[in-house]
């Protein structure tokens, strides 16, 4: 499919050369312990993914979890329905009866993918440090998880996996930061 060619003309984001506004969605999962869109163990991921481009959406948020990006564990077995999404599984093979889980980038990548084929923008959101851990204050936190060297190394994983994929439209950095100083104390 070919990519929106974005522009900008007398204050208006213009998309093929038309107004555009966002009008997105928010899908979590993948900065839970999931490791994955919740939804992907009742139902196939085009099934969502075409409803809703056919409701008018044309972005997700995906929110993401830092220490999920670095580790690039497996997804969880008990989090896709192999017989739904069997993208989500690498094949079986000689070393793995079972076919297993794909890494949690090449997860995000898969999604990139199949949502850019329906032309739905994403925006990478980091919303934990570990998936297993509430929402920090701060961009980082070394006792939570990831310190703040760890959470640049995330972004750059995330940029080199996502960047080439065209509806990749932007990050939220962090969501409502409440401590941040603007180094004070340094």
């Amino acid at each position: 499919m070919k990519p929106i060619d974005f522009s900008g003309f007398a204050g208006l984001l213009l998309a093929d050369g038309r107004p555009f506004t966002f009008k997105g969605i928010t899908w979590p999962g993948f900065e839970t312990d999931a490791g994955v869109l919740i939804g992907l163990a009742q139902q196939r991921l085009d099934f969502f993914l075409d409803f809703l481009r056919a409701e008018g959406f044309n972005a997700i948020r995906l929110p993401i979890a830092h220490q999920s990006v670095l580790d690039n564990a497996r997804v969880p077995r008990a989090s896709v329905d192999r017989r739904l999404n069997t993208g989500f599984f690498d094949e079986a093979d000689a070393d793995q009866p079972q076919p297993v889980g794909i890494r949690y980038r090449d997860a995000l990548r898969l999604v990139a993918r199949a949502a850019a084929e329906r032309r739905l923008l994403l925006i990478v959101a980091s919303q934990r440090l570990r998936a297993d851990a509430p929402t920090s204050s701060l961009w980082y936190d070394a006792k939570l998880g990831p310190d703040e060297e760890s959470v640049g190394r995330s972004w750059d994983l995330l940029a080199e996996a996502l960047c080439g994929h065209w509806n990749v439209a932007g990050v939220d950095l962090h969501p409502e930061p409440l401590l941040p100083t603007g180094g004070a104390g340094r």
